[in-house]
């Protein structure tokens, strides 16, 4: 394969909490920018298929997770810290700094294998 030069992201999608910058996604991994806003929240989901580590590289969130025995976590995250969610386990965020950007590295990203238990904004 050849390598033709440095390309843009591939798609950027608003969300009520702030909004994702795709910057990959394919059958090998998928790679994000979460921009999230201060009170905002992300649904409570799990997915089937995805497993993804998040890395705050600006700003503060709060980080919910249940795991698949119903045991609920809550964690602050600031710039540096990093946090894997396993198949199967429910996980939130929410804003907690003005602008939080989070990076997410992924099996590949499916919208099907996203199950929302809780609305987020």
């Amino acid at each position: 394969m050849e390598i033709t030069g440095p390309t843009k992201p591939i798609h950027r999608q608003e969300k009520g909490w702030g909004y994702e910058i795709w910057i990959h996604n394919s059958e090998e991994y998928c790679g994000k920018i979460l921009v999230v806003n201060a009170g905002r929240k992300c649904s409570l989901h799990h997915h089937i298929l995805k497993r993804e580590t998040f890395y705050v590289q600006t700003g503060q969130i709060q980080m919910r997770t249940v795991d698949e025995q119903g045991e609920e976590s809550i964690f602050e995250m600031t710039p540096g810290d990093v946090l894997e969610i396993k198949r199967g386990f429910k996980h939130q965020f929410t804003g907690i700094a003005e602008r939080s950007e989070i990076m997410e590295f992924s099996t590949q990203h499916f919208e099907t294998d996203s199950i929302r238990t809780e609305k987020g904004d």
